[in-house]
């Protein structure tokens, strides 16, 4: 006789089911039930009568509303407060560059309040920094060029620069 989870022999052992699918038919359930109440005509009308009383809860009130025109879009500002519309008109890659600079300087320990640079200042230092690279690369390419051919950094192919 086979003592394992549902058989035959012994039903009071259930069958192991998955987590996933315990929670998946929580949720259906649940879903039936909210469907079931908010179906009932008895519900409803009870509903409309608190809604006009205005005694309906603020956020059954809120969820009505998102429901049935839709929840408004959520916008962050950044910058002083008040100054959103100073970031309408910026591309993502602009907005994406102004949010790291404010993280930027919450981590420094500046003060996010502070007004951040315009979109001009920060065109002009990321020249700055472009030209900083290219000069970098430059002088690494000038090395790698001069090692190439056998020289060190004093022009002439003694690796010591003792001059031998």
């Amino acid at each position: 006789m086979s003592s394992q989870p549902g058989s035959a022999s012994n039903p009071k052992i259930l069958t192991p089911i998955s987590t996933t699918a315990l929670a998946a038919t929580a949720r259906a359930e649940a879903k039936n039930f909210s469907l079931l109440i908010l179906r009932d005509p008895t519900y409803r009308a009870n509903l409309l009568k608190r809604a006009q009383a205005g005694t309906l809860a603020p956020a059954v009130e809120i969820a009505l509303m998102h429901y049935g025109w839709g929840k408004p879009t959520e916008r962050i500002e950044i910058g002083q407060p008040g100054s959103f519309t100073d970031a309408e008109g910026l591309s993502s890659r602009q907005l994406g560059d102004r949010v790291r600079q404010l993280a930027e300087i919450i981590e420094a320990g500046g003060n996010p309040d502070d007004p951040l640079p315009s979109p001009e200042e920060l065109a002009a230092q990321y020249d700055e920094a472009r030209e900083a690279a290219l000069q970098v690369r430059l002088k690494h390419i000038d090395y790698e060029e001069r090692k190439a051919a056998g020289l060190n950094g004093n022009g002439n192919g003694h690796a010591s620069g003792s001059g031998e």
